[in-house]
């Protein structure tokens, strides 16, 4: 695009001075300086138009002017492609040496394009290259993806037993509980209840737990503490 810029430019940009403006042609060092004037007036002009629109034309070149949504005039030349120059509402001839500058600067704008096509070429090629390679460490990947699903399968059996373990351990302390309670039972009461009979006692708070008449004498003289204040006697459980 840029190369057949710079030769609309050449075949257009002579070396004096000449740009069209509202149809007329303005040449030479004088015509340069009313041009100036004239442009920056039709910018001025027009500057809430949102439209971009063609205001004159140089070296083959149209300058396009249009004004954004923040009320802020923007200016280009359009060939194949379009480049930026700046206007200055205060100094007229510097907008056309802005112009100017941009028209002299093709080849430095051309030359990054192909610096920067050929980088990306390279590297493309380089991308493609290595994506054809074999992956370096894959059999070890491989490896390592059987071992974390075996892994995976041994924490899998490991929670199992663990509930497993873990319910029989709470099954064996109900019971080691529930004889315990039948032997104290006993030492108490008597003799041991069994498990129907044990389902039927309702608990008591251990504080109204009296001692039994049929209980040993040597039981109730350990047991048995007497409150200061009361002459009932409690048995300390």
């Amino acid at each position: 695009m840029v190369g057949k810029d710079i030769a609309t430019r050449e075949a257009n940009m002579g070396e004096q001075f000449a740009m069209t403006l509202a149809g007329r042609r303005y040449t030479g060092k004088e015509g340069r300086e009313q041009a100036a004037k004239e442009l920056n007036g039709v910018i001025l002009s027009l500057s809430a138009d949102a439209e971009a629109k063609c205001r004159a034309r140089i070296a083959g070149f149209d300058i396009m002017t249009r004004t954004t949504p923040d009320r802020e005039v923007t200016a280009c030349l359009r060939g194949i492609a379009a480049y930026t120059f700046h206007h200055n509402f205060e100094n007229p001839l510097g907008t056309i040496m802005s112009i100017e500058r941009t028209l002299r600067g093709f080849e430095a704008i051309h030359g990054r394009l192909e610096s920067e096509i050929a980088r990306d070429q390279k590297e493309l090629a380089e991308y493609r290259m290595q994506s054809e390679k074999p992956f370096e460490y894959e059999e070890q990947l491989k490896q390592l993806l059987v071992k974390q699903a075996q892994l995976n399968a041994e924490l899998d059996l490991g929670k199992d037993d663990k509930q497993a373990v873990t319910a029989e351990s709470e099954g064996g302390a109900a019971k080691a509980v529930e004889g315990l309670v039948a032997v104290l039972d006993g030492l108490i009461g008597g003799k041991p209840k069994s498990t129907k009979e044990q389902a039927h006692d309702k608990p008591q708070a251990a504080g109204n737990c009296r001692a039994s008449t049929n209980s040993s004498p040597y039981l109730a003289r350990n047991y048995r503490t007497t409150n200061p204040t009361s002459s009932k006697s409690m048995i300390a459980w």
